[in-house]
């Protein structure tokens, strides 16, 4: 039997894990026909080269405004949330290690996150829980011994069948 098809995992839309709001693709992609105008011929030329670093210097620019003003809020950052923010890629934001740095002096300034302690379980509700267990198992093993003695009588009463229906043997 052939391998069913992989399926591609669907874009997450509107919300990052943590319920953080995404930038849209459409809000990321500001390429327009002004951009492509300093293509210089099918293989690109001078204006290629030009593009690339005005591009680069303003992929720089989003990111260290968008660490600015994850500075000025009061969560932590994460660099899922700076690069997102910056429309960038995460891979692209590690390369960039003076931006790496003040993200992680940010996140050492910035308080984590606070969790509620957990709670161990009372005596009681151990003990209450151990009780209902215990009675579960009475009730499968009661269960399975009314069973197995089904399953003989069948067996028995096939083999009688058996014994009823064969030829005498001389």
């Amino acid at each position: 039997m052939p391998n069913p098809p992989r399926r591609r995992p669907t874009p997450r839309r509107g919300r990052a894990r943590g319920g953080r709001p995404v930038a849209s693709a459409d809000a990321c992609s500001a390429s327009s026909a002004s951009d492509l105008r300093d293509f210089a011929g099918p293989l690109g030329g001078p204006g290629l080269a030009r593009r690339k670093k005005a591009r680069s210097r303003q992929a720089r620019e989003r990111a260290v405004e968008a660490i600015k003003t994850a500075a000025r809020r009061s969560e932590r950052p994460t660099v899922v949330g700076i690069a997102n923010a910056a429309c960038v890629s995460r891979s692209w934001l590690y390369t960039q290690t003076d931006l790496i740095t003040a993200i992680n002096e940010l996140q050492q300034r910035a308080p984590a996150p606070h969790r509620a302690p957990r709670h161990a379980a009372s005596d009681a509700s151990l003990h209450r829980r151990l009780e209902t267990a215990l009675e579960r198992n009475r009730q499968l093993r009661d269960r399975m011994n009314e069973l197995t003695r089904k399953l003989e009588t069948a067996h028995g009463e096939i083999r009688r069948l058996r014994t009823l229906n064969q030829p005498p043997t001389r």
